[in-house]
C-alpha cells in the first residue's frame, strides 16, 4: 500500500533534520575535540619552551664563566696564566744575557 504523500514528505523532512542534527553534532564534537587538543598541546609547548629557556640560561652562564677564566689566564697582570709564563721566560733569559 503506498504511503500518503503528506506522510512521505514529513518522513523525508524529519530525515533531513535528523541528518542535519547528526552532522551538526559531529561537527560540534570535532570542534570541541580540536580546540581541547590545541589547548593541551599549547600548554605542553609552553612548558617545553620554559625548560629549554632554563637550560639555555645555564649554558650561557657556563660559557660566560669559561670566557672569564680564559681572559684571566691571558691577562699579564693576573697571577697565574701568562704572568707566570712571562716570569719563567724572563728568569731563563737573564742568565743568558749575563754571560
Amino acid at each position: 500500500m503506498p504511503r500518503p504523500r503528506a506522510l512521505s514528505t514529513l518522513h523525508r523532512d524529519l530525515g533531513g533534520i535528523l541528518a542535519l542534527d547528526v552532522r551538526s553534532a559531529t561537527w560540534i564534537v570535532a570542534w570541541i575535540a580540536q580546540t581541547f587538543i590545541q589547548l593541551v598541546l599549547l600548554s605542553i609547548i609552553m612548558v617545553g619552551q620554559d625548560v629549554q629557556s632554563i637550560a639555555s640560561d645555564a649554558r650561557s652562564e657556563n660559557t660566560f664563566k669559561d670566557t672569564q677564566a680564559i681572559l684571566d689566564a691571558l691577562n699579564t697582570e693576573t697571577e697565574g696564566g701568562l704572568r707566570t709564563i712571562l716570569e719563567a721566560i724572563q728568569a731563563q733569559a737573564k742568565p743568558v744575557q749575563q754571560t
